[in-house]
């Protein structure tokens, strides 16, 4: 099946672990982006294909 999942979320209060074990399972790295209207915010995002 081509492009089965195109979009999933997975909360976390601890990002930088998150992106470590992401990154190491994945084996792709990661970006970050600003969320929201809070400086602090930020999203991983990942560019799978």
């Amino acid at each position: 099946m081509h492009n089965a999942i195109n979009w999933f979320e997975i909360p976390t209060t601890q990002l930088n672990d998150a992106q470590r074990f992401y990154e190491a399972v994945l084996q792709q790295p990661m970006r970050r982006e600003p969320m929201g209207f809070r400086d602090s915010n930020h999203v991983g995002l990942h560019a799978l294909q």
